[in-house]
């Protein structure tokens, strides 16, 4: 897509992050509105626990097929067809009942999610120029959507009812298909985007096992679990409002520390930064025990905030093919993504709230310092840049 004028990039990321946005609003409010009223959608936690894990499944084995598709046809009809498939999904959280039929929804917002984030990245990514900030309004834009979802629609499924709220959703994830449709054409004779190689897992090292726990603990256990934690607290209702509160104050958070964790990484390295945020990470799983869980929430959301920047640089470090690291670190992220929520769902009711989040604590502890014995080395990001340059060289 270099064949784009610098003006229709910049409409192509605006229109593909905002078709993301709106198509992410129901899988967010499914993440608010399930672990709690499970028995409105006609499944136990176990189920739960496979509905919420099964789009990162479909993500992981499934990308490059996407990516294949995309190829074939173009990112605009891609994100056309993912806009139309976001639309299926959302209204199917409020209008089907029962694990089999919600497992198929969560299958077309897999394949939907994955052709999104593919699509904008390109967009992004299309030319040299500006490639950074490019992606960074992407991100920020796409950060709207689970924002408006959390915070709205945890007051609509209380008020409305958990299933009506996927309605009104529906109508917000509506607006992706336009947004979708008014892309720029991608100009005659253009390359398509480069297709990632099929699936592959490759024997992790001690940070792709870190990364695991953190996509386990921060991305599967606490977003199922969150609204469980307030519920010992509060009544279902502001537990509810509680949980939607702190995944969009997740997102926000995003937003907020993205800039500050880049600065920590330059001004103190991102070994350091790594590990300070890894340790707030982890103290928050470890406060949960003690019943201090808002003070628990901060430190999970700020950390994980912080760890999303400085990880790929981490990774990037003395990698000889620095794509093929991130690719792998990311793919183990995922996995632990994918299997927290069914963790979370299957030891509910076993085990308490406390010895899951304690047990947590542990694992990313004992990982992070396997990470530092073995493999963790201090390097300025300078040295990161320059290694870029002679690889690009």
């Amino acid at each position: 897509m270099n064949g784009f004028s610098q003006g229709q990039r910049r409409l192509a990321v605006w229109l593909s992050s905002g078709a993301l946005a709106m198509a992410l609003t129901g899988d967010q409010l499914l993440y608010v509105v399930l672990p709690l009223a499970a028995d409105s959608f006609g499944v136990s936690l176990i189920w739960v626990g496979i509905l919420l894990s099964a789009n990162r499944w479909i993500r992981v084995a499934l990308y490059s097929e996407v990516a294949r598709f995309g190829n074939r046809f173009g990112p605009r009809h891609l994100t056309v067809l993912a806009s139309l498939g976001a639309v299926v999904s959302t209204a199917a959280y409020g209008l089907l009942d029962g694990g089999p039929l919600l497992l198929v929804a969560r299958i077309v917002w897999g394949l939907s999610f994955a052709a999104l984030n593919l699509t904008t990245l390109v967009y992004a990514i299309a030319g040299n120029e500006g490639s950074g900030r490019m992606v960074g309004t992407s991100r920020a834009i796409r950060e709207v959507g689970p924002i408006i979802a959390a915070a709205s629609g945890a007051w609509l499924a209380t008020t409305l009812g958990p299933r009506e709220a996927f309605w009104a959703m529906t109508a917000l994830t509506v607006l992706a298909v336009p947004m979708a449709w008014a892309l720029p054409r991608q100009p005659a004779g253009d390359a398509p985007p480069a297709t990632p190689r099929r699936f592959r897992l490759n024997r992790p090292s001690t940070f792709n096992l870190f990364s695991f726990a953190v996509g386990l603990a921060g991305d599967g256990i606490f977003m199922v679990t969150i609204g469980l934690l307030f519920l010992q607290e509060v009544s279902a209702q502001m537990a509810m409002l509680s949980a939607g509160g702190v995944m969009a104050l997740r997102h926000l958070v995003v937003l907020i520390v993205s800039p500050v964790g880049g600065w920590l990484a330059d001004r103190f390295g991102a070994q350091r930064t790594m590990l300070g945020s890894a340790l707030a990470m982890t103290a928050g799983f470890a406060l949960v025990p003690f019943d201090l869980v808002y003070v628990a929430a901060v430190f999970m959301l700020v950390g994980r905030g912080i760890l999303a920047v400085v990880s790929p640089l981490i990774v990037a470090r003395g990698a000889e093919n620095v794509m093929n690291a991130v690719s792998a670190n990311a793919t183990w992220a995922d996995l632990g993504a994918a299997v927290g929520p069914l963790l979370a769902g299957f030891s509910v009711g076993l085990v308490s709230l406390n010895v899951l989040y304690g047990g947590a604590a542990m694992l990313l502890f004992v990982l992070l310092m396997a990470w530092t014995m073995f493999e963790g080395k201090s390097a300025p990001i300078t040295e990161i840049d320059d290694r870029h340059e002679r690889l690009e060289g």
